[in-house]
């Protein structure tokens, strides 16, 4: 288990609903703690079929949680509105460079705000192998083997380009963050 994501001063923003446009501020990123549910089973085997060494099956299956950890969000919410606010400048006089001096301020005529799932659902990953090993001299031994993964619930992010524009649209993506 981890403990929800919180800071310092405070200064935590994150958009509660996707079409909302106020960002909830402060404590709790989170309105639900995922990680209450953990739980990391594991279970593997062994077996030598012929009961002479030279063959072993194995195998194994298990859960593997991922904790919603901070670095996740470190850009999304410490760049996020009013606590950061960034400009764009299209077509500067000819006299302003970084090498000539740059004016004292500039206008914020950009913001960012961004969504996280406030009540995210436990997210994991399953693994699971299976090996066939057979001794074919005493230092030579071959084998055949399979491994997989599967993530469930792995953060989404909208990103620039996902559509926005209509309601459809926003259906889409909402059902896509929810899972």
């Amino acid at each position: 288990m981890t403990s929800m994501i919180t800071e310092a001063n405070g200064k935590l923003s994150n958009l509660r609903d996707i079409t909302s446009g106020t960002p909830h501020l402060g404590d709790p990123f989170f309105e639900s703690n995922p990680t209450t549910k953990n739980f990391e089973p594991r279970i593997g085997f062994a077996w030598d079929p012929f009961r002479n060494g030279k063959l072993a099956v194995r195998g194994g299956i298990g859960l593997f949680d991922v904790l919603p950890l901070p670095y996740q969000f470190i850009l999304l919410v410490t760049q996020a509105t009013p606590f950061f606010q960034y400009t764009v400048l299209k077509n500067p006089a000819d006299n302003i460079s970084f090498f000539n001096g740059l004016p004292s301020t500039f206008p914020a005529n950009k913001v960012r705000s961004t969504y996280t799932d406030p009540n995210p659902h436990r997210n994991y990953v399953s693994q699971w192998n299976l090996n066939v090993q057979y001794q074919l001299t005493p230092s030579v031994a071959a084998m055949v083997a399979y491994v997989g993964s599967r993530g469930v619930h792995q953060p989404f992010r909208v990103g620039r380009g996902q559509p926005r524009s209509s309601d459809k649209d926003l259906r889409r993506v909402r059902l896509a963050i929810r899972y």
